[in-house]
């Protein structure tokens, strides 16, 4: 599905989503029997990852660090690597890869369950569940990696591990050279393939969609937490699983970064600045944006058609061979010439199965962008009594420039709430 068809699907539903948004109607009386295209994306990136994971890709990035094999503990890395949806960690949950692209799951025994049904590794091991079941995991663990001839190997297990586990991998792999492999698993997800970027068409328009939602649905006078509601229940209405962030404050409150949404309610002129993040098939969208209540004052309107200038610049420059430190120079001389602030040191990230993943874009960042890259764009202005003004947008990299995912609402003009 192209992105005018996939928009005007979702558009379609708009309606049914501000109505939600003001509790006029049930989640269950405005879905339809025919499942949108759009959202068997959706299902399909929750019960059949293998689009969403490029072996070749991975075990290559292994090879760069001199990896015999890596483990994977977290959420990111296990749904990553696994095949299937995991928060990671707690209760444990391992996965092995060799730079050969052999592949083992170590878990316990419901997630072995539930990973037998979805993943596309077929070995699994399973452990007990119960208060031995960290020892009788990491055992199993080194069970498997001796098993694979692993014994004497470079291994990267990603950290930072308890103590107690580190000295129990390190008596049972005694000749094992053991490093730290975060860094090299988020290499490895920089990249994302063409399944990846699907469900993040699908998911920024989804998140967009939501913010459009809430502002239809809210009135003058609706408080800073009723308008947050109503953006998170439309995002998971339009197909998120969870919500990740929602920093959505009016008027001077939106000026105090990352504070909590008050009963304070938006009154007519109050600019009302929103960031939100939704959780979808375990990718993170991350977008922000101002609407004004009633009509935005001529200076209100020149803030933000200005700051959407420097966004548009910031756009149009990125492709793969860019430096992140020149986009965050660049930023610095947009600012200046359109007479506004950037008030933090980075512009920008990369996103993917974690909010922040691989970089930050800022001054002394070298990381050079590369084709099928997803990096998010963040310029931001603070008016000294009046509010914060922001504009997050998400962007494939790609040879001969960049995709805007989604686009600016509204153009360079703010949403209204009326």
């Amino acid at each position: 599905m192209n992105g005018d068809s996939l928009s005007g699907s979702i558009q379609a539903r708009e309606a049914s989503a501000a109505e939600l948004a003001m509790g006029a109607v049930s989640p269950q009386s405005s879905v339809g029997a025919d499942v949108p295209a759009d959202d068997a994306v959706l299902e399909r990136a929750r019960t059949d990852r293998r689009s969403l994971f490029d072996l070749d890709r991975f075990t290559s990035v292994l090879a760069e660090a001199e990896l015999d094999a890596v483990v994977a503990f977290s959420g990111p890395n296990v749904t990553y690597t696994g095949g299937a949806f995991s928060r990671g960690w707690d209760p444990l949950q391992m996965v092995v890869t060799t730079a050969g692209g052999v592949q083992v799951l170590v878990l316990p025994d419901d997630y072995a369950q539930y990973f037998g049904e979805y993943s596309w590794v077929s070995d699994i091991r399973n452990f007990a569940v119960g208060e031995d079941m960290f020892s009788d995991g990491l055992n199993l663990l080194a069970d498997v990696l001796i098993e694979l001839g692993l014994s004497g190997a470079r291994i990267g297990f990603e950290g930072p591990l308890q103590a107690d586990w580190s000295r129990l991998l390190a008596e049972r792999l005694p000749n094992a050279k053991r490093c730290e492999a975060a860094a090299t698993l988020e290499r490895a997800r920089l990249i994302k393939t063409a399944g990846e970027i699907a469900v993040f068409r699908v998911a920024v328009l989804r998140t967009q969609e939501a913010m459009r939602a809430a502002w239809a649905g809210s009135r003058p006078g609706d408080t800073e937490k009723q308008i947050s509601a109503r953006v998170q229940s439309a995002a998971l209405y339009l197909g998120a699983d969870a919500i990740d962030h929602c920093q959505l404050q009016a008027g001077l409150h939106s000026t105090v970064a990352m504070s909590a949404s008050l009963e304070r309610p938006a009154l007519s002129g109050d600019v009302v600045h929103i960031d939100l993040g939704a959780v979808f098939a375990g990718y993170h969208t991350d977008l922000a944006r101002n609407a004004v209540v009633g009509a935005a004052s001529p200076a209100q309107a020149s803030i933000y058609q200005r700051l959407a200038e420097v966004q548009q610049t910031l756009i149009d420059t990125v492709k793969a061979g860019v430096v992140a430190a020149e986009l965050a120079e660049l930023n610095q001389q947009a600012f200046a010439r359109v007479g506004l602030q950037h008030p933090w040191g980075a512009i920008g990230h990369g996103t993917g199965l974690s909010v922040h993943e691989g970089f930050v874009i800022s001054e002394g960042c070298n990381e050079v962008l590369e084709a099928g890259m997803l990096i998010n764009l963040e310029p931001s202005h603070i008016e000294a009594g009046d509010a914060r003004y922001h504009i997050e947008d998400t962007l494939v990299v790609t040879d001969s420039g960049c995709e805007l995912l989604g686009a600016l609402l509204g153009g360079p003009l703010m949403e209204v709430i009326r």
